[in-house]
């Protein structure tokens, strides 16, 4: 799938007034890698699975979308008549895969659900956010204490939201195949953490899992647009999020959904369409 992404369309122009925007030098010379040559197209971003012992991408060659300024990508213009350049971003894939391990189904709206259902409207929906961080990670309660109310209790929401998402659960499997020698991500990659890092643990299971599950789900997506008659380009993966080249048709259909479902096997995960050019 990431060998069959497109070279994307360019507005020189466009991408030259961006740039023009930006004080640093370094920041500008990145951007100037996405120009467009005479064909009109940018050259070919290359990635790398290997690059990283988690295998979130790196990029070997051409334009490097994953550390670009996201303005840069403003300059990228449709190659179909009235199309438009989307992009598609998973929601919470990290909180979705720990409830997809859990046995539970992932609400169309994860923090939103924990701040209502889980933690009964004591918190707004950014708190939430945050609050799961902790609960997954093993952030220390204490900053995160400042930024809540004075009448909840930061360690009693973190273990609130530790027993919805079972972490003890999640921390036992993850420790006994560590020390078996058999520690994999949700996919199978092996993954390699010294015994010293067990807090490492589920942060290093999520984030390799997502970056893999990620590139696997917007495969399965791009072939059920085909399937369905769809004219599209998939243009870039920058790392939760794909960025295809619309027909009019397609964009009308992406952006006027409000939760865009996304599969694999009986894992079901949450997206959101959006404009880029």
């Amino acid at each position: 799938f990431l060998r069959g992404l497109s070279r994307p369309c360019v507005d020189n122009t466009l991408l030259n007034k961006i740039s023009l925007n930006e004080k640093h030098i370094g920041v500008r010379n990145a951007m100037s890698s996405l120009a467009s040559d005479s064909s009109g197209f940018a050259q070919r971003t290359v990635y790398s699975m290997k690059g990283s012992s988690t295998g979130r991408l790196t990029v070997t060659g051409g334009p490097n979308i994953l550390t670009m300024k996201s303005t840069a990508r403003k300059s990228l213009k449709s190659r179909f008549k009235d199309g438009q350049m989307v992009q598609i971003d998973l929601t919470a894939a990290e909180p979705t895969i720990a409830l997809n391990i859990a046995g539970k189904d992932s609400p169309d709206d994860v923090y939103s659900y924990i701040a209502e259902e889980v933690l009964n409207n004591q918190v707004s929906r950014d708190a939430a956010k945050l609050i799961v961080l902790c609960a997954l990670y093993g952030q220390s309660p204490k900053r995160l204490q400042e930024s809540l109310p004075s009448t909840v209790s930061a360690r009693s929401v973190i273990n609130k939201c530790r027993d919805y998402f079972d972490v003890n659960y999640l921390e036992k499997t993850l420790s006994k195949q560590q020390l078996l020698k058999s520690l994999r991500n949700a996919v199978g990659r092996p993954l390699f953490l010294g015994l010293d890092e067990k807090r490492l643990l589920i942060s290093y299971y999520l984030q390799s899992s997502a970056a893999e599950l990620s590139i696997l789900l917007f495969s399965e997506f791009c072939d059920k647009l085909r399937n369905s008659g769809f004219n599209f380009v998939p243009i870039y993966i920058i790392h939760d999020a794909l960025i295809i080249d619309c027909s009019p048709e397609l964009y009308k259909a992406l952006l006027e959904k409000d939760i865009i479902s996304l599969c694999i096997g009986d894992w079901r995960f949450n997206a959101k369409a959006t404009n880029v050019s």
